[in-house]
């Protein structure tokens, strides 16, 4: 099915009218039986990916770059045994409903590791729309979106077609605080792979990686735990996500 409401608007602004569309096509009974969230995520991968195509994002990456990705995600990754805690970092400046969902989900990823061990079988990690992967079970900060965050928090940046400049970026996130070092939730390198959620980055770096690559996805930096951020969304507007001491 095609909706020329998401093809030609803001999807984020369209659920309402899929629901109507697809209560018209499916008829009400049926649709009280769809996995609601499933379809959301569904619709966002199929349109991103369209986006993908449109903007000639699967063109041939060169093996220069190929090999800077693979050294940054190897510099950057946690410790041997290291874990990092998604919910401890990113889950205090969420709305209460996606603050839950995501610790229920970090109660589940080991569980999903184990039988991912247990199957003892190696599974290429594959990037889809906004940065989540599939591989046996997904880690639980693929499972954020931008919008997720509580908006008491969030400091917007740049205004539509004038995306902010890595410095006002960086100047802003210093000011409030923020370390030399950074920690990638949701970031994807310049070969279009993905960090490791917790991978240590210098900011300076992480943002010119995070802006350079704005429009593609969502993607989220955290400087301090629980208080002090910075998201790009796939429709390329950005904010600081900041929550004064208490």
């Amino acid at each position: 099915m095609q909706h020329p409401v998401v093809i030609g608007g803001s999807l984020e602004d369209s659920w309402f009218e899929l629901g109507l569309s697809l209560g018209e096509e499916l008829g009400s009974k049926a649709l009280a039986e769809v996995d609601i969230d499933a379809l959301r995520t569904g619709i966002r991968l199929a349109v991103e990916i369209e986006r993908q195509r449109e903007a000639g994002w699967h063109s041939e990456i060169d093996k220069e770059t190929r090999k800077r990705s693979q050294a940054l995600i190897a510099g950057a990754g946690l410790a041997s045994g290291e874990v990092f805690d998604v919910s401890h970092w990113v889950g205090p400046l969420l709305e209460e409903g996606a603050r839950e969902r995501l610790k229920n989900a970090q109660k589940d990823w080991p569980r999903e590791q184990a039988k991912k061990k247990k199957k003892k079988k190696k599974k290429k990690r594959v990037l889809l729309g906004r940065g989540r992967l599939r591989a046996g079970g997904q880690h639980p900060a693929f499972s954020l979106y931008v919008r997720d965050f509580d908006y008491r928090w969030a400091q917007p940046l740049g205004g539509w077609g004038a995306p902010p400049s890595v410095e006002q970026v960086e100047g802003t996130l210093t000011a409030l605080g923020a370390p030399a070092i950074c920690r990638a939730v949701c970031l994807t390198t310049p070969a279009n792979d993905l960090f490791d959620p917790g991978s240590r980055l210098p900011l300076r770096l992480a943002l010119e990686i995070a802006l350079e690559n704005a429009g593609a996805y969502d993607l989220i930096l955290f400087c301090l735990p629980g208080r002090l951020g910075y998201a790009v969304t796939h429709e390329d507007s950005s904010f600081i996500a900041h929550r004064p001491p208490s």
